[in-house]
Parts: structure tokens; C-alpha cells; sequence
């Protein structure tokens, strides 16, 4: 079995959009707006690609009539975001 395709988000892509948002914003025009999330949800894994475990967003999709799974690797972004301060002031 393959393993699924998994695109790398970077911190200078999302710039400062949430990343949830962002990603739906890239699944949106991926399908041009016509799609329905079926389902999500964030693993820590282990890819072929980098060591050690990295943060894994995936979506199970319909569009254009078939299920499509889509995984991004945020992990670079999560870190990004976790140094950053939100609106209360917290880390």
C-alpha cells in the first residue's frame, strides 16, 4: 500500500491567517467551493520524510461526486503559532 500524500504547510504560507482556516481556504479552491468535510482530525505520526513525529491534519473530503483524503503536515505552523501571543495576551 502507498502512503498518502502529505503537503507541508510553512509558516511564511499561512502568514497570519488561523491555520484551520487557512487549510479550508486551500480545500476550497482545490474543489472550487464545492465540497463537503466529512470529517477531521489531528495525529502526532511518524513519516518517511522527517524524524521524529510530526503533526498531522487530515480531512476525509466529497467533491466532485467522490471521498478524497487530504493530509497536511502543520507542523511547522503549530510551532510557529505556539510562540506567537494571542489577543489575551497569552503564549
Amino acid at each position: 500500500m502507498t502512503p498518502p500524500n502529505v503537503f507541508i504547510v510553512k509558516p511564511e504560507q499561512v502568514g497570519s491567517t488561523d491555520v484551520p482556516q487557512f487549510l479550508l481556504n486551500v480545500i476550497s479552491k482545490e474543489f472550487d467551493g464545492k465540497f463537503e468535510i466529512k470529517s477531521e482530525s489531528t495525529q502526532d505520526r511518524i513519516v518517511p520524510y522527517a524524524k521524529g513525529l510530526r503533526k498531522i491534519k487530515s480531512y476525509l473530503v466529497e467533491g466532485r461526486g467522490e471521498d478524497h483524503s487530504l493530509h497536511f503536515d502543520i507542523t511547522e505552523v503549530s510551532a510557529a503559532n505556539a510562540n506567537a501571543v494571542n489577543w489575551l495576551g497569552n503564549h
